[in-house]
């Protein structure tokens, strides 16, 4: 409880005060990891049902209706290869079933958005697609709207570890 109380009176105090290191205290992600409901959900309900639907959609009567079943298999595919992601001051979390796997900020070359899918390409092969894909947090203010600051976090960790090198 002390430690809590510590952090929001460094983060009062940070709104007086230009210390840099005192804002940096404030700019931890705490609360920017994504709720697991927000994850499990397309991940396994709607990649299940995108999956499941591509033997509905082929008809052999109709050839064109392949494409159809291929763009259900395809999105069911990206859907199930979402991950949780978890921002830290050092490295950056993520993890696809079971296991935190760390990858340091100075391996990530860039972060985007699309909609409700978060980007965040690395130096190195993330299986399956090559990117670490996943599903952004919801506003604390509007449950309707994605927010987007986990992707300016890590866009300014990558900012600030590039001038370190």
């Amino acid at each position: 409880m002390a430690l809590w109380s510590t952090l929001l009176l460094r983060c009062l105090y940070s709104r007086l005060d230009s210390e840099a290191s005192v804002k940096d205290a404030c700019d931890l992600p705490t609360e920017l990891e994504t709720m697991s409901v927000d994850y499990w959900f397309p991940k396994f309900v709607m990649s299940t049902l995108l999956l499941a639907a591509c033997p509905l959609f082929l008809n052999r009567e109709h050839p064109l209706s392949f494409i159809i079943s291929a763009g259900s298999a395809v999105g069911g595919l990206l859907l199930l290869s979402l991950t949780r992601v978890k921002p830290e001051t050092d490295v950056i979390k993520y993890r696809r079933f079971f296991r935190w796997r760390p990858k340091p900020y100075s391996q990530i070359t860039g972060c985007s958005a699309f909609w409700i899918l978060g980007f965040i390409s690395t130096r190195e092969y993330v299986f399956p697609l090559g990117l670490i894909v996943f599903v952004l947090p919801r506003e604390k203010k509007r449950d309707y709207r994605w927010d987007k600051g986990i992707i300016y976090f890590i866009r300014k960790r990558i900012t600030a570890d590039a001038g370190l090198r």
